[in-house]
Parts: structure tokens; C-alpha cells; sequence
């Protein structure tokens, strides 16, 4: 506010000053011709001019006089406030260095007191703290751990048509088992696919034992006990579905007997329902489970044979579970890596820590047309990319790494190089 009144100070100032001027002029003009005869219409007219030069003056003189008290009026305002806030900030800060003072002697008496105490518990501290042992407090842990179950148990999806006891029309209960059944040996067939892959994968990782480190083989062999549970679970309720459909009709369907049948146990929950829980055992650790599938739904390899629609998709095996574990190039410091490969003449070659390991390669071809992956263990390809050769399949798909990813597909849709 005061700059804003000191700058109209000086603009009145130069007003008045300028108007001044103008009206000495005015004057000195008509002291000059007084000694002339002038008109009646002259004198008139000077007259006039004078009068409003002084009237201008007058006005000027009055706004810079006004501009004058008003910006002193505000200079001492402001002066006023300045004071104040420096009186307030004095005693702020005189307030702030009492209380830090008062603190500071707080403290003091605090260590002054409780120091050689803690001095004390500190020194109880150094035996536990000495024999306090990383290791063998993870070794505990590990035995746990060890000593767990592999797997937990399993909760079968247990359908209302599937149990006799539930009161449903015949063919209605028919149509719904055959339904459930579809949706089972679909999702079945892909899982046995998916493992398929994964060993295929292993069985590369065997065949060249210096690649890839120890947590890629731990991560497959994880991705493998994965899929057989999931593959018990899946053949569990299909031999279940098959069992209640031989119930229904035992001149088109016979009774299926099967080695996890003695690890099934069912009863009925709180709501009354039937629920199967199977109990899986601990040699499918090592084993596989004994699958009756129908005819591959993958096809020949001409890429024209899509995937089984299956409305149980959304439970299917294409989940996070079946994620792309074939589709990974392990380094040989157990990272994986999804593009960290380079392609050589003869093999595709992952470099770590300028350490080259040769991933063994029957041969490169050249993709001659697009093709899109329809399943986790299949390669996406277009014209143009040169793919490594791992194996070459009887049924027309062939597995290949391209940039890192591992997968088959269609034979028919590259040629070789």
C-alpha cells in the first residue's frame, strides 16, 4: 500500500510541476502584451487561458498535497505494524528459547539419571546378542517347513447332478453330466498339453547340465508339481462326473477305477452339501497321474486347428498357474529372462556375466506367415522371424526359441534355413 501511495506521490508531483509551468507561461504571456492595444475578443480569450492554467494548478497542487498526507499516513501505519510485528516476533522467540532451555535441562537430568542404568541393560544384551545365531534359527524354520505337507487338500467341485441322493429329472441330470464333462476332459487335455510343454522345457534343461543355474531348475520343477496337482485335481472330478454318469447309464458309460480313489474322502459341509476333498499323496511328487484322454484337441500342426471352447475356461489351466513356464530362457545364474537371448548361426546363445551357454539346436527356420498363440505353451510368430530349432514333433509342431521365448509351433507355416 505504500509503494502504491508513494508512486502516486510522484505522479502528482510531476503533475503539479508541469502544470506550473504551463500557467507561468500563461502569465508571462500576458504581462508581454499588456503594453499592446489587444481586442476586447483577445483579452477575453488570454483571460480565459489564464483562469484555467490557474484553475489546473489549483487542482494539481491539491492531488499532490493528498498524495502527500495519505502515503505519510500510510508510512506510519506500516512503521506501526513493523514495530508490533517485531515486538511479537521478540517475544516468540524469547518463548521458543525458554521451552528449549527448559527442554535442554529435561534432558539433561534425564541422562544424568537414567544413563547408568541403561548402561546396565546394556550390558545384559551382550550374552543373547553374542549367541544369537542367523542360521540356526533358519534351520528351525526350514525343518518346519520340510516337515509340512507338500500339497493341501483339494476341494473337488462337486455338482448338484453328480450326487443320486439330490432329486433332479433324468434328463436333465444326463444333459448336466455331460456337460460337466466337457468342460472337464477340455481343461484336462490342455493341462496334459501344458505339462507336455514344461517337460519338454525340462528335458532340454537335462540334456545341457551347465544351463541355466539352480533356481531356473527349482522353478521348473515347481511349475511341474503344479501341474501334476492340478491335473490330479481335474482327473479326480472326471473320473467322479464318469462314475455318476455309469450310475445313470451303465450300458453307455462302465465304471472307472483309479489309483487316487482311496485318498478321496466325502461328506457333507454346513450347509448341508455333499463336498469331496481329495487328499493328494506324496509319491506324485515323482509320479505321474494316469490320464484317460480323448483325441488331441490340438490338432496337426497346420495352425488351423483352434482352441477347445470350454465354458470351465475361466478356471482353466490358462490362469496365473500356466502362465508362460516353457515360454523362459534361463541364465546360468538362475534368472530368467524373456529377451536377454542372442541368436547365433547355429544355436541360440544367453550370455551372463560374459559366460556364453550354447542352448542345443537342431536347425533355424524362417516364419513364412503370422501366427498367434493359442495356448500357454505355443510361440507367436510372424513373417520374417528367424526361429531356433529344438525339436521336431511327429504330430507337425516343432519347438523353438524366438528372443528368449521358448514354445512350439506349426511347422507348416515356416521354412527352414
Amino acid at each position: 500500500m505504500l509503494a502504491e501511495w508513494r508512486s502516486a506521490q510522484a505522479k502528482a508531483k510531476k503533475h503539479c510541476y508541469l502544470s506550473a509551468r504551463e500557467n507561468e507561461k500563461m502569465q508571462d504571456q500576458v504581462f508581454i502584451n499588456k503594453p499592446r492595444a489587444l481586442s476586447d475578443k483577445e483579452t477575453a480569450k488570454l483571460e480565459a487561458k489564464c483562469k484555467k492554467t490557474q484553475e489546473a494548478v489549483r487542482k494539481a497542487e491539491g492531488e499532490y498535497y493528498t498524495c502527500c498526507t495519505k502515503a505519510e499516513r500510510s508510512r506510519l501505519e506500516w512503521e506501526s505494524t513493523t514495530q508490533r510485528g517485531g515486538r511479537c516476533f521478540h517475544a516468540l522467540e524469547q518463548e521458543r528459547l525458554e521451552q528449549l532451555k527448559d527442554l535442554l535441562s529435561k534432558y539433561y537430568i534425564c541422562f544424568r539419571d537414567y544413563c547408568p542404568k541403561l548402561c546396565q541393560a546394556v550390558d545384559r544384551l551382550v550374552e543373547p546378542v553374542s549367541t544369537c545365531s542367523v542360521d540356526a534359527d533358519l534351520q528351525s524354520v526350514s525343518s518346519l517347513r520340510d516337515s509340512a505337507p507338500t500339497f493341501a487338500e483339494q476341494l473337488l467341485p462337486d455338482f448338484y447332478a453328480e450326487h443320486m441322493s439330490n432329486v433332479m429329472n433324468r434328463e436333465r441330470r444326463k444333459e448336466s453330466l455331460e456337460r460337466c464333462l466337457h468342460w472337464v476332459r477340455s481343461d484336462l487335455e490342455r493341462e496334459s498339453r501344458g505339462r507336455r510343454g514344461v517337460e519338454n522345457l525340462a528335458k532340454a534343461l537335462q540334456e545341457s547340465p551347465h544351463f541355466g543355474g539352480e533356481e531356473s531348475q527349482l522353478e521348473v520343477h515347481e511349475k511341474l508339481l503344479h501341474l501334476r496337482s492340478m491335473l490330479a485335481f481335474l482327473e479326480m472330478t472326471r473320473v467322479k462326473l464318469h462314475n455318476s454318469a455309469y450310475e445313470l447309464e451303465p450300458v453307455r458309460y462302465r465304471k472307472v477305477d483309479h489309483p487316487l480313489f482311496k485318498y478321496l474322502s466325502v461328506h457333507k459341509d454346513k450347509q448341508g452339501m455333499m463336498q469331496s476333498v481329495l487328499k493328494l499323496p506324496h509319491w506324485i511328487d515323482n509320479e505321474d497321474i494316469e490320464i484317460e484322454l480323448i483325441e488331441d484337441g490340438r490338432g496337426t500342426g497346420d495352425g488351423n486347428s483352434g482352441q477347445i471352447d470350454s465354458d470351465f475356461d475361466e478356471f482353466s489351466s490358462q490362469g496365473s498357474d500356466g502362465e508362460v513356464s516353457s515360454h523362459t530362457v534361463i541364465q546360468r545364474n538362475g534368472a530368467s529372462s524373456n529377451g536377454s537371448s542372442s541368436t547365433s548361426s547355429s544355436s541360440t546363445t544367453t550370455t551372463t556375466n560374459n559366460t556364453a551357454v550354447m542352448v542345443p539346436s537342431v536347425g533355424k527356420c524362417r516364419a513364412l506367415y503370422s501366427y498367434a498363440a493359442n495356448m500357454y505353451d505355443e510361440l507367436s510368430i510372424q513373417p520374417g522371424d528367424v526361429i531356433n530349432i529344438h525339436d521336431k514333433q511327429a504330430d507337425g509342431w516343432w519347438l523353438g526359441e524366438l528372443s528368449g521365448t521358448v514354445g512350439i509351433f506349426p511347422a507348416t507355416y515356416v521354412e527352414e534355413v
